[in-house]
């Protein structure tokens, strides 16, 4: 496995606190303390949505898949194989030139990007405001 298959290692150790529960052949239910999810082998859908994001096993599938007898290996995606990253770099990289030297079409020159209508949150100050007495003391 690439690098990040090594997390799959120490979530399995987070396995031993889960409580699996099989409802039939491809749907398991999971409880931590007082946290109840679903799995489901046959999709490969969890309720924390990890795999669904990034395509990584999380814990609570790890443990479903034991109990099922399973690899958890063979449910991560392709690309975080290691036959994946050397197939990614057998070709040659070439350096991307100085920008003077790049071919943009003119279409892509007239576009006008603005900033994301993002608004910032009010939030809690990070300093507090210093009295007038910390002030005048020095």
């Amino acid at each position: 496995m690439a690098p990040q298959g090594h997390s799959l290692k120490l979530q399995s150790g987070f396995r031993n606190t889960l409580k699996v529960h099989r409802a039939n052949d491809i749907l398991f239910e999971f409880q931590n303390g007082y946290r109840k999810a679903i799995v489901d082998i046959g999709v490969r859908t969890c309720t924390c949505n990890r795999f669904q994001l990034d395509q990584l096993t999380c814990a609570h599938e790890i443990a479903v898949l034991q109990k099922a007898n399973h690899d958890p290996y063979d449910y991560c995606s392709p690309y975080f194989t290691k036959e994946a990253m050397i197939h990614a770099y057998e070709e040659t990289v070439f350096p991307v030139g100085h920008e003077d030297t790049w071919e943009v079409p003119e279409n892509i020159k007239s576009m006008t990007l603005y900033p994301s209508q993002v608004r910032v949150r009010v939030r809690r100050p990070k300093k507090r405001c210093k009295t007038f007495w910390e002030i005048n003391a020095k």
